[in-house]
């Protein structure tokens, strides 16, 4: 059953590629909206995330496996957190140069892309959460944020999702916030889930 979990993640993995070189958007892309206005770039990228499971890269465990004799592989469904980097790489532009950046929430949308034969598309809720993250000009800093909670993966098993296959998803990060002259600063990173029962007896 193993053998059979790492070739499906080997199919996943090469979609993934191809996605890359295709478009649709490219993982750990860094992003800032109103450059012109602001002069601040808040830049998102190293994006690693890691499930409670155990996990650490794409992999999202979905389900749970119970074996034959009654006892389960895995100890239960975690939720998916993830660690990245929040970059102020300010270009000394527009009316506000060179300002520290306090960012004040974020916000985690989940699109489907695809995945093996049998994919399921689930709609998931968007995720959003508040923060008090201060990245001085010209620095950066590395943060951990909830990236996939628990709940959402009930909401795809409860949904239809198959978690016989990898199922993959677009995770788009944004983060808002203002910089010292209250002007309003928006950076968006992209990485990818893949859903599946990984824990199998």
């Amino acid at each position: 059953m193993m053998r059979k979990r790492v070739i499906q993640a080997g199919i996943g993995s090469l979609l993934l590629a191809a996605l890359a070189v295709f478009g649709c958007a490219e993982p750990n892309s860094p992003g800032s909206d109103n450059v012109g206005n602001t002069g601040t770039v808040l830049r998102v990228y190293d994006i690693v995330p890691a499930d409670g499971a155990g996990l650490e890269g794409p992999g999202v465990d979905v389900a749970l496996s119970f074996c034959l004799d009654g006892t389960t592989e895995d100890t239960g469904l975690f939720d998916v957190f993830a660690t990245l980097t929040l970059e102020n790489d300010s270009p000394g532009l527009g009316t506000a140069q060179n300002a520290n950046i306090t960012i004040t929430s974020y916000e985690v949308q989940y699109i489907f892309v695809g995945g093996n034969p049998g994919a399921v598309n689930v709609p998931l809720p968007t995720h959003k959460a508040h923060l008090s993250i201060v990245v001085v000009r010209g620095g950066a800093v590395s943060q951990d944020i909830l990236l996939l909670p628990v709940t959402h993966k009930f909401l795809y098993t409860g949904g239809g999702g198959n978690v016989g296959v990898v199922t993959i998803y677009e995770a788009k990060i944004t983060f808002y916030g203002v910089n010292e002259f209250g002007d309003e600063v928006k950076g968006t990173g992209w990485t990818y889930l893949e859903f599946l029962d990984w824990a199998t007896c």
